[in-house]
């Protein structure tokens, strides 16, 4: 079998024009979509051996930087976007006199994420507020106001744990126990105010019957305010 033998100019040519194709080949250029919010500047940036890429928005709302304030980048820019939506935008870039194809990629704007709802306020202790207010209104030092105050607050905490040992069964006991104990805790006189709207607090859920058996349930309640009234005097 014969083998055909190319003389050493036609290799070169082969060669020449080889090289000819290969640059005459357009470049390749490569752009990924990409997610923006509204108002946000957005980078666009190309992959290629191409030293410059151009670009085009081909729908309105979506603003790519002119030409001359390209970034240092040569093969990037910046856009931004009035409004959401989805944006077609094209591009090209050249090697040598070759352009390349034009590439065609998306650009979807959302809107700015909607601020938090705000809280809602915390509600409003009514009875905090109104014994801060009586405990500033009644007569006598600050200091020794708020002495006092923690005098009364360690008197309900020792009044719920008394209903909730099961020492008193009538509600007469209780206030007999109760009337007969505030005076060795407060001095007559001490914080008026504040006594009497923590009475009132006692009186609306006791009644006035001194017969009136303490149940489960007026025995929850009773301890429950009597708690209530040791945590909110502690705290002024």
């Amino acid at each position: 079998m014969s083998v055909t033998t190319f003389p050493r100019a036609a290799i070169s040519t082969l060669v020449l024009l080889s090289h000819a194709v290969a640059q005459d080949a357009p470049p390749a250029l490569r752009v990924n979509d990409v997610r923006a919010v509204v108002g946000d500047w957005i980078v666009l940036r190309a992959e290629t051996e191409g030293r410059i890429v151009r670009w085009k928005s081909l729908d309105r709302g979506l603003r790519i930087a002119p030409a001359e304030l390209a970034l240092r980048d040569p093969k990037a820019t910046l856009a931004t976007a009035s409004r959401p939506g989805k944006y077609r935008v094209i591009c090209v870039t050249a090697k040598g006199d070759v352009p390349s194809e034009i590439v065609e990629f998306s650009v979807t704007v959302e809107a700015d994420a909607p601020p938090p709802e705000p809280k809602p306020p915390e509600p409003v202790d009514s009875l905090a507020r109104k014994l801060r207010e009586s405990l500033q209104s009644d007569p006598g030092d600050s200091a020794k106001k708020r002495e006092y105050v923690q005098a009364l607050a360690g008197f309900y905490a020792a009044m719920a744990k008394h209903v909730e040992t099961n020492q008193v069964t009538t509600i007469g006991d209780l206030l007999s126990d109760y009337r007969n104990a505030i005076p060795a805790v407060l001095s007559d006189g001490a914080i008026p105010t504040v006594r009497k709207i923590c009475g009132d607090e006692v009186a609306a859920i006791a009644g006035s019957d001194p017969e009136r058996k303490i149940d489960s349930p007026l025995k929850s309640k009773l301890v429950d305010l009597f708690t209530r009234l040791a945590s909110v005097l502690g705290a002024l």
